[in-house]
């Protein structure tokens, strides 16, 4: 048996052709649970007494869901400090720095050289340890005091 309905008690106008086997929903008191195309309302159809409702969707508390964010943690921070020394000379330890250190200039490297002088230590770079580490190794290779701070 076909059956053509038309659902408005909820302000859409669905229109459907369907046939009337059993349902397997939720709804067992229905024959027939059927989707309005427009609103997405859920139209049940009654064999026994011909009429048909409109059954609102479940709404689910957004509260409830869970969310699996990844939140990544930045390495800890080692610090690469030059120490002043007697032996190397300022220009060696400007081209030394600009040389190894990734985006370092000179007018930067001079200032730095300047604060190892007059202070005895300067900080080069913060950067992760494995960095720090390589930073630390090429200056010594090149004949400067480096060390590693954490």
């Amino acid at each position: 048996m076909i059956a053509s309905r038309t659902a408005s008690s909820s302000g859409c106008r669905a229109t459907s052709r369907v046939a009337r086997p059993a349902c397997a929903c939720p709804f067992r008191r229905f024959s027939t649970v059927v989707e309005a195309p427009v609103c997405g309302s859920l139209i049940a159809m009654s064999a026994a007494d011909g009429g048909t409702g409109v059954i609102d969707r479940p709404t689910t508390d957004s509260s409830l869901e869970t969310t699996s964010k990844t939140i990544k943690k930045r390495p800890p921070t080692y610090k690469v400090m030059l120490h002043n020394d007697s032996h190397n000379r300022r220009e060696h330890v400007v081209s030394v720095l600009v040389r190894v250190v990734t985006g370092m200039v000179a007018n930067r490297a001079m200032e730095l050289m300047e604060e190892a002088h007059e202070s005895g230590v300067a900080l080069i770079i913060a950067c992760p340890q494995d960095e720090a580490e390589q930073y630390c190794e090429q200056l010594r290779l090149n004949g400067l005091t480096a060390s590693i701070e954490h």
